[in-house]
């Protein structure tokens, strides 16, 4: 999956700095399916998902100081109607992205909904 990910910091008073980065996640989901023979079918699924970062940058300039990969875990639930799917997944990470400093521990957390076609 290509996915954005970013945040939003407060730098002094009412001045804001965004800070966007770029990855290729790959999920890999465990998926339980409920009620298979029914025209809605519920599906749970949970798993690890390892992402390499793209690009990093915010409002001023590129980041040369975020970790090149992260590594999270995904939890979520998605509902399939005949063809079409509808999920929703909360993706935490792991490890720290921020390397500029020691003392700084800041990890990603992505709330996603997906819309899906099968054909």
């Amino acid at each position: 999956m290509f996915t954005t990910k970013g945040s939003k910091i407060n730098i002094i008073g009412d001045i804001y700095l965004s800070n966007t980065f770029v990855y290729l996640e790959l999920p890999f989901l465990a998926k339980a399916t409920f009620l298979r023979e029914y025209w809605l079918r519920p599906n749970i699924y949970v798993g690890p998902a390892v992402a390499v970062l793209i690009t990093a940058f915010n409002d001023r300039y590129f980041l040369d100081d975020i970790r090149s990969f992260d590594l999270g875990f995904v939890i979520g639930v998605s509902f399939e109607v005949w063809r079409v799917s509808l999920d929703f997944r909360l993706t935490k990470g792991l490890l720290n992205f921020d390397e500029s400093a020691d003392d700084i521990n800041l990890k990603n957390q992505t709330i996603s909904a997906l819309i899906g076609y099968a054909f």
